[in-house]
């Protein structure tokens, strides 16, 4: 389904303003590699490459890092040699002894991760393994010794080639703003309602149909619930007070807005997540309100360089209160975050209101 999908996805990254890089011929990994070589050294900055591909390790040198923005966690060259005992370089080795049937690389057979890594730790690299092959016993040394000739390709096949022929200037890729008109018309064609909300985006408007019998009876009793929730919302008061929301980003500031919650016996509740799917979205943060123009957004992720909270820390104080039935919880399409919640091992029981479904009661002619 994935090449019907690629001329949308590319439609939506020009609205928003993100350059997409390509080389005829060259695989994106190649791309990748050649662009973080170079934005490091024609700009002394650090690069973050966002991938859990673990072939981007062979890249890792002073200025680049991968990143993995689902466990929020960086790798850098200290990182890898602490906790994989081998060099970037030496990665590499790894990854042509144990091969990838996904990519056509051959390795060695019934070498996997685990043996090429303790293999290139005790020996260094593949030269030194070979020669000290008479103390690999059984079937793998003898595989070593029948595929030899299968390490040069795979090698050269699992080198990411950081010399593509590419266009690179740094502030043709600065960020920008989004072209929010064209972004608004592209998600509300593809119906991504949620999209538009989280970025602040208004659908545009097309023209009305005129009227018909069945939709001026229709308008007619839209009116009267309209005045009963006009009624049922007045404000009581007009007067301005200044709003006062805390962003909980710290253990300090998260001790003392748990000793207030923990008192509190009703109170809003939303979270802020990765995707519209419930079921694929990971939690990036929690935001609270028990009063008017009073609320609290807890962040368990955020962009690299800014603090955010310990999710083990956030479930192990925040789950009793969320599972006290006790303690009521209102929300809007509070179902979206109860799944959220439930997959976050933090599951919601006690919910009293959905102003979401209550909007519905009230105006159900809203789309």
């Amino acid at each position: 389904d994935m090449p019907v999908q690629i001329d949308r996805i590319e439609q939506i990254l020009e609205a928003m303003n993100v350059p997409v890089l390509r080389v005829d011929g060259f695989e994106a990994d190649d791309v990748i590699g050649t662009l973080a070589k170079r934005a490091s050294a024609a700009t002394g900055c650090d690069v973050f490459i966002c991938s859990k591909d673990k072939d981007m390790l062979q890249l890792l040198d002073k200025h680049i890092s991968t990143f993995d923005i689902k466990t929020d966690t960086a790798t850098d060259v200290t990182t890898m040699r602490r906790e994989m005992k081998v060099t970037p370089q030496q990665f590499l080795d790894c990854l042509a002894l144990q091969g990838d049937k996904a990519d056509n690389v051959p390795g060695i057979p019934d070498v996997g991760p685990k043996t090429a890594l303790d293999w290139i730790q005790k020996y260094g690299s593949i030269e030194n393994l070979y020669k000290h092959l008479d103390e690999i016993k059984g079937k793998r040394g003898d595989n070593l010794r029948s595929f030899k000739d299968n390490l040069a390709l795979s090698k050269e096949l699992v080198t990411i080639d950081c010399n593509t022929p590419i266009e690179f200037d740094p502030k043709a890729l600065a960020l920008k703003k989004f072209n929010e008109p064209e972004l608004a018309r592209i998600f509300s064609e593809l119906g991504f309602n949620r999209l538009l909300t989280q970025l602040g985006l208004t659908a545009p408007t097309s023209p009305k149909a005129a009227p018909t019998k069945k939709t001026l009876v229709l308008a007619k009793a839209q009116a009267g619930v309209r005045k009963v929730a006009q009624d049922f919302t007045k404000p009581t008061s007009t007067k301005t007070a200044s709003h006062d929301y805390q962003l909980i980003d710290t253990k300090q500031k998260f001790d003392k807005f748990f000793n207030q919650l923990k008192k509190q016996k009703l109170f809003a509740i939303d979270t802020e997540t990765t995707a519209i799917n419930a079921m694929r979205a990971n939690l990036v943060g929690i935001s609270f309100s028990w009063q008017p123009k009073k609320a609290f957004y807890l962040p368990v992720k955020a962009p690299l360089g800014q603090k955010h909270l310990s999710i083990t820390e956030v479930r192990r104080k925040l789950t009793p209160i969320l599972a006290d039935e006790s303690v009521k919880k209102i929300g809007q399409n509070i179902k979206y975050d109860m799944l959220v919640l439930k997959n976050a091992k933090m599951p919601i029981k006690g919910v009293h209101f959905d102003t979401m479904v209550a909007s519905y009661c009230l105006d159900p002619l809203r789309t």
